[in-house]
């Protein structure tokens, strides 16, 4: 859950604009100053269906129809050509229409938390996306058209039941942040590493038992909690960047001395794993604030190493 509402963070991050202007919060009124309305948020109406004049807006940039009970969308909506962003999280959205081609000008689109569990091939026209949330939707396999968005920057598919992810997941090349966690994986493409721009990567309590050789390099955030990893390949002292490293509740009995290469490295979650002991000097890795460690089985000689930086570092983690 806190990734999935991480996403949405991240989906409606830098997005000043909704509030620049007025936000209409009634149809009603919106439909008597149609060419004043940009954003339009009715969120929580209760609605069971879009009612058909909202297609009058021509100049509506923003729609939010969060928490409803939609299950459709009208032929109308698809003609609000003008959509920059659009958010219906947490309704009963089955599926979109292949309309959905003409609404080049979108770049933030969230559908998450429907019963959506196909796109149509017509969203490879959205070439402007930049922002995708499909997460808490039945899709159980990787939605293909996807992987034609070339402008897509992050991508969520939390708690979707997918179990593998193509190795031409490398397609979406402007890729910083892919949300993963809460599905069946057992493995990550072997080339993700080409991801060159990817800089956050969630996969916490999905199956994986092993991380590939090569990590994408530009990586700052990597959650990988409650998984059944037994170790980390020695290249991850490559991801120099990466500020927080969460591992928690896997099966992991070393952790590789390459770790002591991330000198950015502020959190370190290891909790609950089998590990019996640390690489020399990582407790004194520079920028390092947390460390969990709770849950492990360390020697009496790698305990005495880590009590003198108790006072120092925040030790005492909950997840």
């Amino acid at each position: 859950m806190k990734v999935i509402l991480l996403g949405l963070l991240l989906l409606l991050a830098n997005n000043d604009s909704t509030w620049a202007q007025k936000v209409f919060t009634s149809l009603d009124k919106a439909l008597k100053q149609p060419d004043a309305v940009e954003t339009l948020d009715l969120s929580n109406h209760k609605l069971n269906e879009l009612p058909f004049p909202i297609g009058k807006l021509k100049k509506l940039r923003i729609l939010i129809l969060d928490h409803n009970n939609l299950t459709h969308l009208p032929e109308s909506f698809y003609g609000l050509t003008a959509l920059e962003e659009v958010s219906i999280f947490d309704n009963q959205l089955e599926g979109l229409n292949g309309n959905i081609f003409r609404l080049v000008n979108l770049k933030k689109l969230d559908l998450g938390k429907n019963k959506i569990n196909k796109l149509p091939n017509e969203i490879a026209k959205l070439q402007a996306l930049t922002n995708l949330n499909l997460s808490q939707n039945p899709l159980a396999t990787f939605p293909k058209p996807v992987l034609t968005l070339k402008s897509l920057q992050v991508l969520a598919l939390d708690q979707t039941g997918i179990t593998t992810l193509p190795e031409t997941i490398i397609d979406l090349t402007d890729l910083e942040a892919l949300f993963l966690s809460d599905n069946q994986l057992t493995h990550l493409p072997s080339n993700i590493a080409k991801l060159a721009k990817l800089k956050k990567l969630a996969l916490m309590r999905n199956q994986l038992v092993s991380f590939p050789v090569e990590l994408p390099t530009e990586l700052e955030d990597l959650f990988a909690n409650q998984n059944q990893l037994t170790a980390l390949p020695a290249s991850i002292g490559r991801c120099v960047k990466i500020k927080k490293l969460y591992l928690r509740g896997n099966r992991l009995t070393v952790l590789p001395d390459s770790l002591l290469l991330m000198n950015r490295l502020t959190e370190l979650d290891v909790a609950y794993n089998q590990l019996t002991t640390l690489p020399e000097e990582l407790l004194t890795i520079p920028n390092l604030k947390m460390i969990c460690l709770r849950g492990n089985m360390f020697t009496d000689e790698a305990k005495k190493r880590i009590i003198p930086h108790e006072k120092r570092l925040k030790m005492d983690c909950e997840e």
